[in-house]
């Protein structure tokens, strides 16, 4: 499924929240250059959670995942080592809830992925 893209009008209102998020870490910054990095490293960091999940969540998830579908790649079904098995999603914006990611072999994603960044992985099952 592809991610929804923004209208000119919510790009907008993105900018102007962007704007005043970036106000207000330099009003929490005080102009100490090295405060405002580690202010904008953690709200990055957090909105990636959001997104994702907290590594030790996605860890959990993967061996689960890997376990169901008997260390098999869930698209070509070959012998797949934990370690190197990538969890894949239907739908990005549902973050890595049980049922939405599957587990792939890194060539299986490699090959699903052409130039243009998206995938196309067939996750019906």
């Amino acid at each position: 499924m592809a991610n929804r893209n923004l209208t000119s009008d919510e790009l907008q209102n993105a900018g102007i929240l962007l704007e005043e998020i970036r106000q207000r870490l330099a009003l929490l910054a005080g102009g100490d250059p090295l405060l405002l990095f580690a202010y904008r490293r953690k709200i990055v960091k957090e909105l990636g959670y959001d997104e994702r999940s907290k590594p030790i969540v996605r860890a959990k998830l993967k061996a689960l995942k890997w376990g169901l579908q008997n260390g098999k790649c869930a698209e070509c079904h070959e012998d797949m080592p934990l370690a190197y098995s990538e969890l894949d999603r239907k739908n990005a914006a549902d973050g890595t809830p049980l049922k939405t990611p599957n587990s792939f072999t890194p060539n299986t994603i490699k090959r699903a992925k052409p130039q243009n960044g998206t995938r196309s992985i067939d996750q019906s099952n």
